[in-house]
């Protein structure tokens, strides 16, 4: 049975909902997930369309210890330090678990990932790699100051959010003292936080995955960087910090594959994350005169969550 894994704090609770409802909703057979939570307390009651899936085997909610644990450069990021539990995932995990797919909360699925995830799987097991990844840039003039600075004889550079991992091999390597050991040299050098830790500690040798299977989704604002679904692409992960729960990010087009699975649990109600009152406001009138919201959503529904949004 597939093991799938998040990692998270009660900030994302609602984007794994919605990761995990769009996950459970096209994939063909049941799986088991894992939840690493810092406050899983704060998980323990699913949505009953989660809870209740016929896709679903089990859910197990992990409690991290932060307790003596360093997480570098999180203030005023679009991350929390809950990126980096996934470093720890060998003392955390069921030891009996061969294999687990880490997803991100940003990833959504969009179609059956289940004989993309089994090839996968087969070929890591064949392979000297501890994981199966995408490259997300390679080593050249545009990213040279990059590499410069990560050091470690980088010439390629891998996305995290979608990440195959053997546990086997994984435990074999002793990522967590390894981890310890590179946070504590580098900390104040680490620009992309865990992923740029187990970039160093892989060093270029892992196992490529086809580009469907972390499929990049950027909201621009210039509205350009439209995602169409040809009917091949899984898993669509949401980077940078315009995320489609944010009212920039709601005004993009591509909002839409996320927002459809909020509201397969969440019903008529828009995700949005509402930090600063007065610029939220500006940001929706600014993206209601320029047509992006009018265009990109359920207006008039946009309306009543974002005004539920103010009156917190």
């Amino acid at each position: 049975m597939l093991n799938i894994l998040y990692c998270l704090d009660e900030n994302y609770n609602y984007q794994a909902y919605t990761s995990i409802i769009s996950l459970l909703d096209n994939i063909s057979e049941k799986i088991i997930i894992f939840v690493i939570h810092k406050d899983p307390q704060t998980f323990v009651n699913l949505p009953e369309q989660i809870s209740k899936h016929k896709n679903l085997y089990s859910l197990k909610t992990i409690k991290f210890d932060s307790e003596n644990k360093y997480f570098p450069n999180i203030e005023d990021a679009h991350v929390s330090e809950a990126t980096y539990y996934r470093l720890y995932i060998e003392a955390l995990l069921p030891k009996d678990i061969k294999n687990v797919l880490y997803l991100d909360c940003d990833v959504v699925c969009v179609n059956n990932p289940i004989n993309h995830i089994k090839k996968t799987i087969k070929k890591m097991e064949v392979s000297s790699s501890t994981i199966a990844v995408k490259t997300e840039f390679i080593k050249n003039e545009k990213h040279e100051v990059f590499f410069d600075q990560i050091g470690n004889n980088l010439y390629k550079y891998f996305n995290a959010g979608v990440m195959f991992i053997n546990l086997e091999k994984w435990r074999e390597c002793n990522i967590i003292s390894k981890s310890k050991a590179i946070i504590s040299d580098t900390s104040n050098e680490l620009l992309y936080w865990d992923q740029d830790v187990l970039n160093i500690i892989f060093q270029n040798n892992y196992l490529e995955i086809d580009e469907i299977l972390n499929q990049k989704v950027i909201s621009s604002s210039d509205n350009k960087s439209i995602l169409v679904i040809n009917g091949d692409e899984i898993f669509l992960h949401y980077m940078g910090s315009k995320k489609p729960w944010t009212l920039e990010g709601i005004a993009h087009v591509n909002s839409k594959y996320y927002q459809d699975n909020f509201m397969k649990i969440f019903l008529d109600r828009y995700h949005i994350v509402n930090n600063w009152r007065l610029y939220s406001i500006y940001l929706f009138l600014k993206n209601t005169l320029n047509f992006k919201l009018i265009r990109n959503t359920n207006y008039f529904k946009l309306i009543k969550s974002f005004s539920k949004t103010l009156n917190r």
